[in-house]
């Protein structure tokens, strides 16, 4: 068993084969500003339930009001899934050296999707560079808060997949480099 750690990713690699964790990019202005709004937004969500009118332990809210309790809910579920992310989320790639189960997950506190991926269907690692500063481009998209196409892309069947968006470039291109060599 090999264990590799220098940079940000978990690299180890044993008999089973090759096991890469990389956790979430941390904006840390991005995820303090974000719990701050997140304050207001329960405090909004407080008084938009408040206005409603209850009646025998129902409550009578206008449609405008459910339309926007609905929105506001959504929305601030999303800032709070991406405060998560920043501050917990991890993404996993594993490649067996025998078998064809390969997988790859994004996980919040070990929840989240995986995908269980064939191995010799898995090709063509490359490095992807993405932009370093805060700026918001449609290139850029969401990455600001974490989401978004990582430094590390690969072929897989008529899919593309990315990994390591908070990766340093030369770290990414190690990785680059390493599955290469895992998947040739």
């Amino acid at each position: 068993m090999k264990t590799q750690r220098n940079g940000n990713a978990r690299i180890l690699e044993t008999i089973n084969g090759l096991h890469i964790s990389i956790p979430s990019k941390k904006v840390g202005f991005v995820i303090i500003a974000a719990s701050i709004w997140l304050i207001g937004w329960i405090l909004g969500l407080n008084f938009a339930l408040e206005i409603s009118q209850w009646q025998n332990g129902i409550a009578e809210i206008d449609s405008f009001i459910l339309i926007w309790i609905l929105f506001w809910i959504v929305g601030g579920g999303g800032v709070f899934v991406s405060v998560l992310w920043g501050l917990f989320g991890k993404e996993e790639l594993f490649l067996p050296k025998s078998g064809s189960d390969a997988y790859f997950k994004k996980s919040i506190l070990g929840l989240g999707i995986k995908r269980r991926l064939d191995k010799s269907q898995i090709l063509n690692f490359r490095f992807n560079e993405v932009p370093a500063n805060l700026e918001f481009t449609a290139r850029r998209g969401l990455s600001v808060w974490g989401w978004g196409p990582g430094k590390i892309k690969f072929d897989y069947g008529m899919k593309i997949y990315s990994l390591g968006l908070g990766l340093d470039d030369a770290e990414a291109n190690y990785l680059v480099y390493l599955l290469g060599e895992k998947t040739n």
